[in-house]
């Protein structure tokens, strides 16, 4: 009996560490880029993109600048000719997550990363080669890259054009073990 018992022991020890193993190594899940590549593998689906937590690999600093116009007046005998002018900055942080919010072609999307209208980014790949999402402008003035956000034109500053998208991808490889003790054989 005390043979059946020390089996019974190693048998279900075994399941258990093979069930710690499991969980410790699926919940560590790494960020890899996405890319065209893993979305063809994977044949992701519209809904299957809108289901993944994406997250920036840089800061996107985006910058409008709007004059105020002009204003002239007189003040004890001088001319007085002022302007102004505004500076709208948005700024997301590397890491920060974000939602697919619209499909625009099987190699783009926009990618919410807050709530209100217009609030997307284009994100895509816009070469043959199956690489990584990068911020994508929506038009170009020259060497600015221009984007729409909230409705307005913003341009795209530093190195925000080269941010890409990670998301946490697991694998997960079942494995199960069955483990006996051979008694053996007597005459």
């Amino acid at each position: 009996s005390d043979v059946c018992s020390s089996d019974l022991f190693m048998k279900n020890s075994n399941y258990i560490l093979i069930f710690i193993c499991a969980l410790v190594f699926s919940s560590c899940a790494p960020r890899v880029q996405f890319t065209q590549s893993i979305k063809d593998q994977h044949q992701l689906k519209e809904s299957e993109l809108k289901s993944i937590q994406f997250y920036t690999t840089g800061d996107i600093m985006l910058q409008r600048m709007e004059a105020s116009g002009s204003n002239k007046e007189t003040n004890e005998g001088e001319l007085v000719i002022s302007s102004g002018s505004s500076l709208e900055q948005v700024f997301i942080a590397a890491g920060t997550p974000g939602l697919v919010d619209q499909i625009v072609n099987d190699n783009s999307f926009k990618v919410r990363f807050e709530v209100g209208e217009g609030k997307t980014l284009l994100f895509g790949n816009n070469s043959a080669n199956k690489g990584a999402y990068y911020l994508l402008p929506s038009e170009m003035k020259g060497s600015q890259k221009i984007v729409d956000y909230e409705g307005k034109k913003f341009v795209v500053s530093g190195n925000s054009s080269y941010v890409t998208l990670t998301f946490k991808m697991r694998k997960l490889n079942r494995f199960e073990k069955e483990a006996r003790k051979v008694k053996g054989m007597k005459l």
